[in-house]
């Protein structure tokens, strides 16, 4: 009796061990399956562009399933100084101008540096484009921006005046560069009160050199004291622009009050969102706007506990507004080294993901080797919509080379984040300028 119980019990531990397995394996059936029939969805509607140093070849597909009727358009980027980034975001911008009543390009780099670079291209006879570009964050001084910028030059010597191409910055990081606007743009400021006059100047002088200051609790309330007298000098004035200057002012210092880079990440955020719509609300009647910046930027998730420019866009503008992710599964990208003598630009490697969880995992099965993704077009369908659904990570490369490169992985789930997603299989890194003149 006892050896017969003993038995039953073996065949029956046995019996639910295989019943397990077969399940298991079911299970690793089905899902091996669903990964192949999202797999085979995304190949159909994935749209394939060129690949090689020339980007004009770009599939019309794109601009009819993701760019239509949208008026501000963000061209994203997992990483600053990617050629193939700027290449191919140089040939969606030559198109929309030539296509589509683009006529504002807002840069992720500061609101008053840009103005000469502006003043430039819009009526510029004698300063070389080099010179011009030396308001613009180190991370756009490329060959591939350098070449698409000559390109704005030439076509806004071709049209009216009322037709030329405009290009922004939306950041306010700089105090040096936004009293140095106010300064030298705002009217009667010798009408302020001789306090906050001296205020305005002293600030200025003590961020002429490049340098972070630490102020007292004391410092920010004689600011805002000052701010609040300009707001005064302004608002008699009634110049819209005059009042964004002062703005600016205040959201630096703003960011200098934050207690910590969370904090700050997501004050610069907010802010930068409520540049663009500035930006946006001065655009010319019935035009587009294209958005540069990093996908950290223009994703509408809340990330990382913040919430990003992108969210606030998506917030006021709805479907007007398209965020537009670029990624890169492998290869090099143009990377400010701090550590290295002498400090500089370099090129860093990054192998192919390993990351089973991260966007770039999940696309580097795709066939195509550069190819964009509408995404409302994957949600359309069940196992495609799974498949991504699971890419809750994406390489986010800062100003900064880290290693390993498990390091760079930040949680941005792919459909809460974007509207698209523009992918290469293999990326190399941006060239600096080479015309020196």
């Amino acid at each position: 009796m006892l050896i017969s119980k003993i038995l039953k019990d073996h065949i029956l531990t046995l019996s639910q061990l295989l019943l397990s397995i077969t399940l298991s394996c079911l299970s690793v059936s089905n899902c091996i399956a669903q990964n192949n029939n999202a797999l085979k969805f995304l190949d159909s509607i994935a749209i394939p562009l060129q690949l090689g140093p020339d980007a004009s070849l770009i599939n019309p597909a794109l601009y009819e399933s993701c760019f239509k009727n949208k008026d501000l358009i963000a061209l994203g980027e997992s990483t600053h100084g990617t050629k193939e980034f700027n290449s191919y975001k140089a040939e969606i911008i030559r198109h929309l101008i030539t296509n589509d009543k683009l006529k504002t390009i807002i840069f992720e780099t500061e609101y008053c540096n840009v103005k000469k670079l502006n003043d430039f291209l819009l009526n510029g006879k004698s300063d070389s484009l080099l010179y011009a570009m030396s308001g613009l964050y180190g991370i756009y001084k490329t060959q591939e921006v350098y070449e698409m910028l000559t390109w704005i030059k030439n076509y806004n010597r071709s049209v009216e005046s009322a037709q030329r191409i405009q290009i922004k910055g939306a950041d306010m990081q700089d105090p040096y560069a936004i009293t140095k606007s106010i300064l030298e743009n705002v009217k009667d400021l010798n009408l302020l009160k001789p306090a906050s006059f001296d205020r305005l100047n002293k600030l200025h002088k003590l961020y002429a050199p490049a340098k972070e200051i630490k102020h007292s609790k004391e410092d920010f309330a004689a600011y805002k004291e000052m701010i609040n007298d300009l707001y005064h000098l302004v608002n008699q004035d009634k110049s819209i622009e005059s009042r964004q200057y002062v703005r600016l002012l205040e959201q630096t210092i703003g960011l200098r009050e934050t207690s910590n880079f969370s904090q700050y990440r997501e004050l610069r955020d907010k802010f930068l969102a409520e540049n663009v719509i500035y930006l946006y609300q001065q655009k010319p009647v019935d035009s587009k706007i294209v958005l540069w910046a990093h996908n950290g930027h223009i994703a509408h998730a809340e990330v990382g506990k913040t919430h990003r420019m992108g969210y606030h866009l998506q917030k006021r503008l709805g479907d007007n507004y398209y965020a537009m992710a670029f990624a890169f599964d492998e290869g090099a990208s143009r990377i400010y080294d701090f550590e290295g003598s002498p400090r500089g630009y370099k090129n860093f490697n990054y192998s192919s993901s390993v990351k089973s969880n991260s966007l770039e995992f999940a696309l580097q099965k795709i066939k195509h080797p550069v190819f964009v993704l509408n995404l409302d077009d994957v949600q359309e369908n069940p196992s495609a919509n799974e498949y991504l659904s699971k890419a809750r990570y994406m390489r986010v490369i800062g100003a900064a080379y880290l290693e390993p490169d498990s390091k760079n992985y930040f949680w941005f789930p792919v459909f809460e984040s974007f509207d698209g997603i523009f992918f290469f299989q293999k990326a190399s890194a941006a060239e600096g300028i080479k015309d020196k003149s």
